[in-house]
């Protein structure tokens, strides 16, 4: 969720050398990485990573959304989510026997409830929370930049966790 974040969000107040995806791209592990820039009709490919990954539209192409988009849109209605993080995911194979090959991993899902940041010293503080994660470093916004991001909170209700690795 929060390279997610990153990616709507940091434009605010990077260098101008530096574009979101080339932040999110240097992310250290990065399997997979889709800015959904492509023209209606082309097929969805990852960017950023040594191996492009398709990504596949189960059931017919999505329609491209012009504008903020439906997630908003759907928030507003209701704003219970669930999300999940991952990290260390690495195949596992078995050179014998394919119902043996797994995956290592580590994730965790929450669930909880989304709300709007809107006072503006809270709205830059959690900015700088993700552009730390990201560059390492405390950002100065433009007069203004603050005002024209919407920025989302999820309070946690419950988190579980689950580790897989070799035996």
């Amino acid at each position: 969720m929060k390279r997610i974040g990153a990616v709507m969000l940091m434009a605010a107040g990077m260098a101008a050398a530096e574009s979101p995806v080339d932040v999110v791209t240097q992310t250290p592990g990065l399997v997979a990485f889709w800015t959904f820039g492509e023209e209606a009709g082309q097929p969805r490919r990852s960017t950023g990573t040594k191996e492009l990954h398709p990504l596949t539209e189960v059931g017919g192409p999505i329609a491209r959304v012009p504008g903020e988009g439906k997630k908003i849109e759907f928030w507003l209605a209701n704003p219970e989510v669930c999300f999940e993080f991952e990290r260390g995911v690495e195949a596992r194979r078995d050179p014998h026997t394919a119902c043996k090959s797994s995956f290592n991993f580590e994730s965790v899902i929450g669930y909880g409830t989304l709300s709007e940041v809107t006072q503006p010293a809270a709205k830059e503080n959690a900015l700088n929370e993700i552009m730390r994660q990201y560059s390492g470093k405390t950002w100065s916004f433009e007069p203004g930049a603050v005002d024209k991001v919407r920025v989302w909170k999820t309070a946690i209700r419950s988190l579980t966790a689950k580790q897989a690795r070799p035996k």
